[in-house]
């Protein structure tokens, strides 16, 4: 094994798809050149490589105007919003308790404390979805409020360093939201009694993206599937989460071209883990339904190259 050659092609990988391609949110251009650019060194390796279609949406963003009485305040844009204009009077909910004793109709409503201590899980989401997150998801569409705005801070563990952070991700929730940082969030609240305007500009985009399935056979059905995810956050270029994973499959095809051992080696590639509905998780589980018990080991995680010592790439 030639350590240098395969330390300058995970190099190039790497830089390729974090800093040539660089966001690679699931539906976008940027997405599906990372598939083809991805596909196309897999499938010089090993033969059988194929790419699976998958369905969602793209998502892009504009101005938001948040407006309290006569004072601006900064909000952001919800992830898969439309774009919506509203005025009307507020009112606010912090708790479970609170919002269902809340009548939201023709108002905005404004969330905060311990309705936003964490991201609230996509209402179809079936991997991870707790019951007080469906119980705050099902009262807001009961309530039928005009808009919602959240007063977020840190939620490391569901949305990294972001502050404040996006309460609702969701393209199948439809009650047009934005979110401020708590310092925002007392100001809106001092308006009591006033009312808002918010103006957003926002759309969803029909569109697809890709799994990547590469496999190598070995001399029994039984297999080692080996998986990392393609897609980032939107805005973000996905170095850790999880472009080092891909490189690493990458260099493995590499490596297993010549292979001919007892059990057969599956590549997986999948697209939209960093997305409300992880499609390409949803289509490989319908693919694998009844194929399921050949799997013998599933390799995943987030694999930092640097940590490894295999290369070590400065991008802006």
């Amino acid at each position: 094994m030639d350590y240098n050659y395969l330390r300058e092609q995970i190099a190039r990988d790497l830089t390729e798809l974090c800093v040539t391609i660089g966001d690679r949110h699931p539906g976008s251009e940027r997405n599906q050149r990372a598939v083809n650019y991805s596909f196309g060194r897999m499938a010089g390796a090993i033969s059988d490589a194929v790419m699976i279609p998958l369905k969602c949406l793209d998502w892009e963003y504009g101005n938001i105007t948040l407006k309290v009485g006569a004072e601006m305040v900064e909000a952001f844009v919800g992830p898969y919003n439309e774009s919506c204009q509203v005025t009307g009077p507020f009112k606010m909910a912090s708790t479970i308790e609170e919002l269902a004793n809340t009548d939201a109709a023709d108002h905005i409503l404004v969330l905060h404390g311990e309705l936003c201590k964490e991201q609230l899980a996509a209402k179809n989401f079936v991997f991870y979805n707790p019951e007080h997150h469906q119980q705050i998801i099902a009262l807001l569409e009961e309530k039928k409020p005009l808009a919602i705005i959240a007063v977020t801070d840190r939620n490391p563990e569901t949305t990294g360093a972001l502050c404040p952070f996006p309460l609702i991700e969701d393209g199948d929730f439809l009650i047009p939201s934005c979110y401020v940082d708590e310092a925002a969030g007392a100001r809106i609240m001092a308006h009591l009694g006033d009312e808002i305007f918010l103006s957003m500009e926002s759309r969803r985009i029909p569109s697809q993206a890709h799994n990547i399935i590469g496999t190598v056979k070995g001399k029994s059905i039984e297999r080692i599937v080996f998986c990392a995810h393609i897609d980032t956050k939107k805005d973000t270029p996905g170095a850790i989460d999880n472009a080092g994973g891909i490189c690493l499959l990458l260099a493995l095809a590499d490596q297993l071209r010549d292979y001919n051992g007892k059990y057969s080696i599956e590549l997986l590639a999948i697209n939209g883990e960093d997305y409300y509905s992880y499609p390409g998780g949803m289509r490989y589980l319908e693919d694998n339904r009844d194929r399921l018990g050949e799997i013998l080991l599933v390799v995943s995680g987030y694999i930092e190259i640097a940590v490894l010592g295999v290369c070590t790439v400065i991008y802006p």
